[in-house]
């Protein structure tokens, strides 16, 4: 007998063999498939599958198939089709053993194996893609081989099981990974990658090939096989420098970045031949010289021939193919020359490498040189996107006058070259092409009656939606962000990744339109220079400024890893779309100060928005945004992504200053209460936070207060019931200021209205004639606002009457959210009101006066709840109340409380309205001479408007319900309820 077993997992059965950690799925929704082989090798058969259902939209997984007998023998699957194919998650299993057992099952300790891991051939028809597009990171033990169609990769994918763990991309299989390709742990596995025949791997972003572990990670480059990195990644050239990266033994590799693709290539060139380079690492290509001018450094490829060489010499003709007659240079020791042709032409150069086994001719590079007596300003390649114009080239000449020329442009360096339609004589020009592509462009002018032709400049045209550039910040002119000028290579920012280094004479401050910028940009920062704990030399953050108008906006899109120094927001607005701004280095900073703004909006489909403030979701570093002056943070959806709930940490902190405002999308106060708990938010001393949410906006804002500026001394917020009296409200910090005035608002930010009549004072107290909610601010007499505002929740809370043959039943309806504690009386010259115990607890009470243990007198009676405000504190409040007068111990009458709007110190008119309840019709008292009569339903609208003299009017409302009677005269203002049946 035997056992199976994973040497590294030591699992014992076959169907548990999976190397995926954490691929299993709850029990509710099991969407896990396994690899049994059953029938063939055929993974389009459900048969071979377990469940026995197609693998579209569920976790895959690849362990290791055969029987006890033949282990050996495994059917491996292979999936095929002319269809695309989107699983969630893979899992491929890594090698295993048997263990002999005896006669009695018990292990004997001899191991059979190992044997080969799981293994997953894709050979999809070329154009169409198997996608992992899941959650889960794809740790393989096993070999994924994919020899036609695309295999696309979400999340990361890790060779870290086993040594034997590896990928092989060949025919034309093309492997595309979205996020981290994984090449080991980085400490004893490392996994094996081998791109053969026409085979590609991309790693999307930046940075994303990691986890070399020596001597086991190896990547092996053959045939056409092509390695592509995002960006510029010519750093990767350490690993071929150290063999982690290699030909094998027929190849080996040469390495480049092309900057109009934003990609840096690893190609695989035969060992037998001589590959000569230019040092820079950019595309093989043609160079523009001036003569007499050194031109770019150019080197021969290392590789195991040329290793062996005893002499290089550089050696050029002007017939491309030869001969090549003139020499350059020679030297036994090194490749690397620097090339300099003392006269005008097109030449053609190459290195003759000399070897114990014979000589080899290098490939050729072009060199078009022109006369060094004309010269350019600027005379680097531009690069022109769309409807743009090139910046004015100037020729001149430091050996005479120019007394005549010609631009001239041919799209073939150095031939060709034909007038413009119309000519263009004139000593600049400013370059300007209708189709895509690639241009040289040169000057032929007569100096001192002797024609010379200058040397070529190289305009690439791109289509508007091209990919990025890398271009780089040289501050050359000035601070112009939008210059070309002040970029190298020359091109406009727009659409381009924009790398802002430290050296620089000026940080580049964008200022107009509306341009985007993409993931690849960056923003350097430089350590400071230290000796021992003493620092020699200060660190720097290198700034990208805006500073527009309102109507000016900066968008940065793309998966963004580059900030390091700083975004500084002065004014204009700076979005971030699409993937995230991940400010995952201690160095990061965000600023957004002066009338600045910012907004993160959503990342993807995810439940956060687009600023990452850590670089994993445990963060062990992270930036520093600053938010000051009227600066503003826009965050849709609230959610901010990876900030450490360390409250100790450091690092990933906001600071919060002036008339900042941070704004989170929809009711997040709890979210923003537990940044400030986490200590994620930092403000000034003697300020505290202002977090609130604003129903209108439908956003919660985030605010520091300066505890010393001018204040409304109360805080929190109010529960009120209609036309009840707030307490009385006092200011703060009032030097230098008078004439106070109060104002509402809907909205914590405005529009603020008057109470009318006016509520004026340091004193006051204020109240609301319909249901809702209000914020007050106090305003100085010279416009000053409080640096606070207080909220007040008006509710329905009032003491009904209903009487029945003169026996009246009082009655409230606790609004959503109260619980009741009881009724409460007091006499009308009475301050305080007391328990009613006769009336007990229940919503409704039948009026008995001899439940009042008095003869005579009026008596306010209310009802008493409890509510929780949204800082989960308990409010106690009052229904607005009713009279009940009582003489010799009768019940004399019931009526609805009359309550005054009386504002500050405006006089209250003692207003009576009856009957009240009635059936639409009432008399009114005012004791005014003339008055305006509104009527105003319970959603604020005015039913009822009209001017009358003198009491006993007679108001009709030809509908049922609650109203307010509101009466406004010269004397004073009345307001009372009334109740139509």
């Amino acid at each position: 007998m035997k056992n199976l077993y994973s040497k590294s997992a030591k699992v014992l059965a076959l169907v548990t063999f999976m190397c995926f950690t954490g691929l299993q799925v709850n029990a509710q929704e099991n969407l896990n498939t396994y690899w049994r082989g059953t029938v063939s090798t055929d993974a389009t058969d459900v048969q071979n599958w377990d469940p026995q259902t197609w693998i579209e939209g569920r976790h895959v997984n690849v362990g290791h198939v055969g029987t006890y007998a033949d282990p050996a023998n495994p059917n491996f699957p292979v999936i095929t089709g002319n269809e695309n194919i989107t699983i969630l998650n893979l899992a491929i299993g890594e090698p295993f053993h048997f263990i002999e057992e005896d006669e009695d099952g018990e292990p004997t300790g001899v191991e059979d194996g190992p044997h080969d891991g799981g293994k997953l051939t894709l050979s999809l028809d070329d154009g169409f893609v198997f996608y992992q597009d899941g959650g889960g990171h794809t740790e393989a033990g096993g070999t994924l081989i994919i020899s036609s169609g695309e295999f696309n990769h979400r999340r990361n994918y890790m060779l870290n099981k086993s040594n034997e763990a590896t990928l092989i991309v060949n025919g034309t299989g093309r492997a595309f990974f979205r996020d981290h390709l994984g090449m080991g742990n980085e400490t004893t596995i490392g996994g094996k990658v081998y791109i053969q025949d026409d085979g590609e791997v991309e790693v999307r972003d930046a940075n994303k090939l990691i986890r070399f572990t020596p001597p086991h990670s190896l990547m092996t480059i053959t045939d056409n096989g092509r390695l592509i990195l995002a960006g510029n990644s010519l750093g990767y050239g350490s690993q071929v420098d150290a063999g982690s990266i290699t030909g094998g033994d027929d190849f080996f590799i040469h390495y480049y970045y092309e900057p109009v693709a934003n990609k840096t290539y690893f190609v695989a060139k035969p060992e037998s031949t001589v590959l000569a380079y230019f040092t820079d690492r950019l595309p093989e290509r043609a160079e523009s010289l001036v003569a007499g001018e050194a031109g770019p450094e150019i080197a021969v490829e290392m590789s195991d021939f040329v290793a062996t060489a005893t002499n290089f010499e550089w050696k050029y003709g002007t017939t491309s193919g030869g001969p090549y007659d003139n020499v350059l240079g020679s030297s036994s020791e090194s490749s690397v020359v620097t090339p300099v042709f003392s006269g005008s032409g097109t030449f053609y150069l190459v290195c003759e490498v000399t070897t114990p086994s014979g000589t080899i001719v290098s490939n050729e590079l072009l060199f078009i040189v022109g006369s060094d007596k004309l010269s350019f300003s600027p005379d680097l390649t531009q690069y022109i996107r769309g409807s743009q114009t090139g910046i004015p080239i100037t020729v001149s000449s430091s050996a005479g006058e120019i007394t005549s020329g010609e631009w001239k442009w041919s799209q073939t360096p150095g031939m060709g070259h034909q007038s413009f339609d119309p000519a263009q004589t004139s000593v600049e020009f400013a370059p300007d092409f209708e189709s895509v592509g690639e241009y040289f462009i040169l000057f032929e002018g007569v100096v001192d009656g002797v024609t010379e032709v200058s040397q070529e400049i190289r305009i690439v045209k791109q289509a508007w939606n091209a990919g990025a550039l890398n271009i780089t910040w040289t501050g050359a002119i000035d601070e112009d962000y939008h210059k070309m000028a002040n970029w190298s290579p020359l091109a406009y920012p727009h659409r381009n990744n924009v790398i802002v280094p430290v050296d620089v004479p000026h940080w580049p401050v964008f200022s107009h339109g509306v341009d985007t910028i993409f993931g690849g940009s960056a923003i350097h920062y430089r350590e400071p220079v230290m000796d021992g704990e003493t620092v020699v030399e200060e660190a720097i953050w290198a700034k990208l400024i805006v500073r527009g108008s309102e109507t000016d906006s900066l968008k940065w899109r793309g998966n963004t890893w580059g900030l390091r120094g700083e975004l500084l927001i002065e004014s204009g607005v700076f979005v971030k779309d699409q993937d995230l701004l991940r400010m995952d280095a201690n160095s990061s900073r965000l600023t957004v100060t002066g009338n600045g703004v910012a907004i993160f909006n959503q990342w993807g489909s995810f439940d956060n928005n687009t600023l990452n403030m850590g670089e994993s979701d445990n963060p062990t570093r992270g930036g520093q945004v600053t938010v000051s002056g009227n600066g503003k943070i826009y965050f849709h959806p609230a959610q901010i992504h990876r900030l450490t709930t360390n409250p100790d940490a450091e690092y990933s902190r906001f600071h919060l200053s002036d008339n900042a405002q941070m704004m989170f999308q929809g009711e997040y106060l709890t979210g923003v209460a537990n940044y400030i708990a986490y200590n994620r938010i930092i403000i000034p001393e003697e300020h505290e936070f202002i977090n609130l949410y604003d129903q209108i906006t439908d956003y919660t804002y985030l605010m520091a207060r300066n505890l010393n500026d001018f204040a409304i001394e109360q805080t929190g917020m109010f529960i009120m019931p209609i036309l009840t009296d707030s307490e009385v409200l006092t200011l703060v910090n009032t030097d230098g200021l008078s004439e106070f005035t109060w104002k509402h608002s809907h909205s914590p930010f405005g529009p603020w209205e008057p109470f009318a009549p006016a509520v004026a004072g340091d004193a006051v107290t204020v109240q609301f004639e319909n249901i809702g909610e209000y914020y007050v601010v106090a305003e100085a007499g010279d416009g000053t606002l409080s640096s606070n505002t207080l909220m007040f929740r008006i509710i329905d809370f009032a003491v009904e009457i209903d009487e029945d043959g003169g026996a009246y039943t009082l009655s409230v309806e606790l609004p959503e959210g109260m619980t009741g504690l009881g009724w409460q009386y007091k006499l009308v010259e009475s301050s305080e009101y007391e328990v009613f115990g006769q009336a007990g607890t229940e919503v409704t009470y039948l009026v008995d006066p001899f439940d009042f243990m008095v003869s005579d007198g009026v008596f306010h009676v209310t009802y008493l709840g409890v509510m929780t405000d949204d800082a989960g504190q308990d409010v106690q409040l009052l229904a607005v109340p009713v009279t009940v007068t009582i003489a010799d111990g009768d019940l004399v009458s019931v009526v609805l409380g009359q309550h005054s709007t009386s504002l500050g110190k405006v006089k209250s008119l003692n207003l009576g309205v009856y009957p009240n309840p009635n059936n639409g019709t009432f008399t009114l008292n005012a004791g005014a001479d003339s008055y305006l009569v509104e009527v105003i339903d319970m959603n604020g609208v005015v039913v009822v408007s009209r001017k009358v003299s003198g009491d006993g009017q007679s108001i009709t409302i030809n509908q049922k319900g609650i109203f307010m009677v509101k009466v406004t005269s010269a004397n004073g203002v009345g307001v009372s309820r009334v109740i139509v049946k």
